[in-house]
């Protein structure tokens, strides 16, 4: 039997799915809190941690570095690990990851300096998009136009030096991705282990941005398999158990990956008919939550199978 922790979110209750799933087949799960001083000398106790952290900015930040250090050098498996979470909300992350990888994506630019931001700005094919490192939901990203509004976005992020201190965690850099036309929708593929799940997520009304919209489709037949080929690979090169990976077309009509995020709505998946394995459509009910649960007590399992050898 093994001991499960779970830090639960009054906005995202799969806890619950999880604490009945755990006695349901012979576990036993317990409710902590990540945030109690103690919760270090506490956690020992346990074989795991789950926790579907959301990206709200004061849980994703304790997350990261809570998760990642049990990760680290702890004997507790957690969920998220760090393979899976360190780049959790973050785009400049991503972008470096992603580019490191291997996966193709828009053209993308990270300026650290302002001077080369400026002969960027200056220099650059546009529209193109800009992009703060946090946000979801499509908050926080932009279409610039023309170089009028560039110039705007490098006082916003290169302020004087009597303002760096506001917020200066979303100021001293520019990213800026190509902008790719002729998108009337993103795919967002979901995997989770040899799984996967897709929907086409339709763009807002007059706008270039598909997250957030709330149109999903989830008829099979429009979903490309080379979407989900390539949602399949993020997944295996970045090592990540789950994978949210967001698609567009390129000019050629290739696909690209526009963000990858461990975290994803459940709820969202309610209505998907079915889900890949393979090339293989299996129709049926989708409740992702018992898919990450089997996945991690498998490799809970095999981890403490290694251990006792």
């Amino acid at each position: 039997m093994a001991r499960i922790a779970i830090q639960p979110d009054a906005h995202h209750p799969y806890h619950e799915r999880w604490l009945s799933q755990l006695a349901a087949r012979g576990h036993r799960g317990n409710l902590v809190d990540v945030h109690a001083p103690d919760f270090l000398a506490r956690i020992r106790d346990f074989d795991g941690l789950l926790w579907w952290c959301p990206p709200r900015p004061r849980a994703r930040e304790v997350a990261k570095r809570l998760l990642a250090a049990l990760d680290h050098v702890s004997s507790v498996m957690v969920y998220p690990d760090r393979d899976s979470g360190w780049h959790f909300d973050d785009k400049l992350a991503q972008h470096y990851l992603l580019q490191a990888a291997g996966i193709p994506m828009p053209r993308t630019h990270v300026f650290w300096r302002e001077a080369e931001a400026r002969a960027f700005v200056r220099e650059a094919a546009y529209p193109f998009v800009v992009k703060l490192s946090s946000g979801f939901r499509s908050r926080n990203v932009a279409l610039v136009r023309d170089r009028r509004e560039a110039e705007r976005w490098l006082r916003r992020q290169f302020p004087g030096r009597f303002r760096r201190l506001l917020h200066a965690e979303e100021r001293g850099y520019l990213l800026a991705q190509e902008f790719v036309p002729g998108n009337a929708w993103d795919t967002r593929v979901t995997v989770v282990g040899d799984r996967a799940w897709a929907s086409r997520r339709v763009n807002r009304p007059g706008d270039f941005r598909a997250s957030g919209s709330g149109v999903l489709l989830f008829e099979p037949s429009e979903i490309a398999q080379d979407a989900l080929d390539l949602a399949r690979r993020a997944a295996r090169l970045l090592g990540s158990p789950t994978l949210a990976v967001d698609v567009v077309r390129g000019t050629d009509g290739q696909p690209l990956v526009l963000e990858v995020s461990y975290f994803f709505e459940f709820t969202g998946m309610r209505d998907n008919p079915g889900y890949w394995q393979g090339e293989t459509f299996v129709p049926g009910r989708v409740i992702i939550e018992d898919f990450v649960l089997d996945d991690f007590l498998a490799r809970l399992q095999r981890s403490t199978a290694s251990r006792q050898q």
